[in-house]
């Protein structure tokens, strides 16, 4: 009797070590890593910083990443698939508060400090290479 209980006890040690040995899979990139290869991806240099947007030297405007949400992280075999929306803003230098709000309410739109903003919906493809991981949108 002690003997089969030891054999069922070692039984059960190499299954969950065989298991937990197997389950070495890569998750895919952090939250992190996907927000800033997007971030790098659109050229922006952080969410919440505006970034100008100027033509033939004069600032015309400006744009906003306000947040990036992930709504899944999949596995395709050669990378992952990430699919996220984009919370993006822009105001234009010309544009006044009055006109701002006006187009926020005609389209929909959020205002958020004098921008209008709109989510994105948008999906990268995500490889792991070796120096770390890239991003391309699809």
């Amino acid at each position: 009797m002690k003997v089969t209980s030891c054999l069922v006890s070692m039984a059960a040690a190499f299954l969950l070590a065989a298991l937990l040995g197997c389950s070495d899979v890569s998750a895919g990139p952090s939250d992190s890593t996907i927000h800033g290869c997007i971030l790098d991806a659109i050229d922006h240099p952080a969410i919440g910083v505006e970034r100008k947007n100027v033509a033939m030297g004069m600032e015309i405007g400006s744009t906003i990443i306000d947040h990036i949400a992930i709504n899944g992280v999949f596995d395709n075999g050669g990378g992952w698939i990430v699919n996220s929306v984009i919370t993006i803003g822009s105001k234009d230098v010309f544009t006044t508060a009055e006109d701002v709000a006006a187009t926020a309410r005609m389209f929909g739109f959020q205002q958020k400090n004098g921008y209008l903003l709109q989510d994105v919906e948008v999906d990268y493809l995500f490889e792991e290479e070796r120096n770390g991981w890239s991003c391309y949108e699809l």
